[in-house]
């Protein structure tokens, strides 16, 4: 589709191997890479989430703990890549999230996850 999903010019819609992912599926999880064990140093991951054109995408998290300040979720919506997007909520630490939903002002939404070189915890769901 011309879309540089991967990052890295292959044009891949599923890029596991850089821990880039592109999703269209309603319901689908998303969690933090070995989740529930603890993720690794030094993560790089991200989600490109895609619904129906017309339609909102809501996030709701399970579980939320990552090293508070430094290992950190953001959720950015509005548009398909990071460029066009913008910054709905910069998450760390250990959260209870579970009443707490994330819409998106559009059918896209982009997950990143960036961990720093120590300190891993059980991450998200």
């Amino acid at each position: 589709d011309k879309q540089d999903d991967c990052g890295d010019s292959s044009d891949e819609l599923d890029c596991p191997s850089n821990c880039h992912y592109y999703t269209a599926n309603s319901g689908d999880v998303v969690e933090s890479p070995n989740y529930p064990l603890k993720y690794g140093p030094l993560a790089d991951c991200k989600w490109t989430l895609e619904g129906p054109e017309g339609h909102n995408i809501l996030l709701q998290f399970q579980e939320f703990e990552t090293e508070k300040s430094f290992d950190t979720v953001q959720i950015l919506v509005g548009g398909r890549t990071e460029d066009t997007s913008v910054n709905l909520a910069t998450l760390s630490g250990k959260q209870e999230l579970s009443n707490k939903l994330y819409v998106s002002a559009s059918n896209f939404m982009i997950i990143k996850f960036s961990t720093d070189s120590s300190v891993e915890r059980k991450g998200f769901r």
